[in-house]
């Protein structure tokens, strides 16, 4: 009778370790949740993989010839064709059940051009109906030309957000060819 109660005993504490209520949206390693800041890291060398919260690996490739990536081997690129890059894609409730205040989207970027209009942008939505829609320009101030640069973009959330609401985080809009490598978001609560 004790080592069946013993037994019973191990599996109740088990089972009641293995629930958190703050598990990360991705499975993926590099998600970091804490009780002020949930961070997804992405160096885009599993991204053909079809990592949960990420998307559009149609933009995934490896640097041309003559060139190489910011780490490993491959990046996301878009031009005047592919106008959106590799993709954050989640609901708030996936990614904590606390609703953000904050989000930093940070990376590096390779541009042939100097374009004002390349973006990261911060898309939230309801049922695909655009809630929230900020964008940071990369370009704004002059970076020099073909190299990485590192680039930070600050969004606040400003308006009431509920937990279904979706967030979406890409680069866009490249008249000539731009190359992004490791993503940083991190949600701040």
């Amino acid at each position: 009778m004790k080592k069946l109660f013993f037994l019973a005993f191990i599996g109740v504490v088990a089972f009641g370790c293995s629930n958190s209520p703050n598990t990360p949206a991705t499975s993926d390693s590099q998600a970091e949740v804490s009780e002020k800041q949930a961070i997804f890291e992405n160096d885009l060398e599993n991204a053909l993989a079809g990592i949960p919260s990420w998307s559009n690996e149609k933009a995934i490739s490896k640097m041309p010839e003559g060139m190489k990536a910011h780490s490993g081997e491959f990046v996301s690129m878009i031009d005047n064709v592919n106008k959106y890059s590799y993709a954050f894609k989640e609901t708030f409730e996936n990614i904590n059940e606390k609703l953000p205040i904050t989000v930093i989207v940070s990376g590096w970027v390779y541009s042939t051009d100097s374009n004002p209009k390349m973006s990261i942008v911060m898309d939230i939505n309801d049922n695909n109906q655009t809630f929230i829609w900020k964008g940071y320009q990369l370009m704004k101030d002059p970076k020099p030309l073909n190299q990485w640069n590192e680039f930070k973009a600050t969004f606040t959330i400003d308006q009431p957000i509920k937990p279904s609401h979706q967030i979406k985080i890409f680069a866009f809009d490249a008249n000539a060819a731009a190359y992004f490598d490791d993503f940083k978001v991190a949600f701040e609560f």
